[in-house]
């Protein structure tokens, strides 16, 4: 099975994908940390030193045309380094996954504002490797013509 079907359609096009880790021991979370800021797909980087979780981006646009290829190269990710993301859970770390949409303030009640569909595999993905999820909108006044 692929992760070659996935879609949102939001009335804005604002978005990113966040992994959150946390971990009670900071050399585990630096080391986590370390690992993820290598990776080419990383964007940023907070929360680090005594605080006991770190954010990191890996993905974020502002085009939903191109959220589909951001959960296909997401699914690519938890796939290669599953091993990785399974050792820091086993150490007492947790994962969340974070995917943060923009939306436009509807034009009426019961406009939808977000419409998010995952694929099954790679909400098996999150599963077998331990990683919560977690959908957050934000709402964005609509600009008045």
């Amino acid at each position: 099975m692929s992760h070659e079907t996935h879609s949102v359609a939001a009335t804005a096009d604002s978005w990113s994908i966040d992994l959150h880790l946390r971990h009670t021991s900071t050399d585990e979370l630096a080391a986590a940390r370390q690992f993820l800021l290598e990776l080419p797909a990383t964007r940023a980087v907070s929360g680090v030193g005594s605080t006991g979780y770190a954010t990191v981006r890996l993905q974020s646009g502002n085009k939903i045309s191109k959220y589909d290829t951001a959960l296909r190269d997401l699914a690519s990710f938890l796939r290669s380094h599953a091993p990785r993301l399974r050792a820091f859970k086993a150490s007492g770390g947790d994962i969340e996954l974070v995917l943060n949409h923009t939306t436009i303030t509807p034009e009426q009640a019961n406009d939808k504002t977000l419409d998010l569909w995952l694929a099954p595999e790679l909400l098996k993905d999150l599963s077998v490797n331990g990683i919560a999820l977690r959908v957050i909108g934000w709402a964005e006044e609509k600009d008045s013509e």
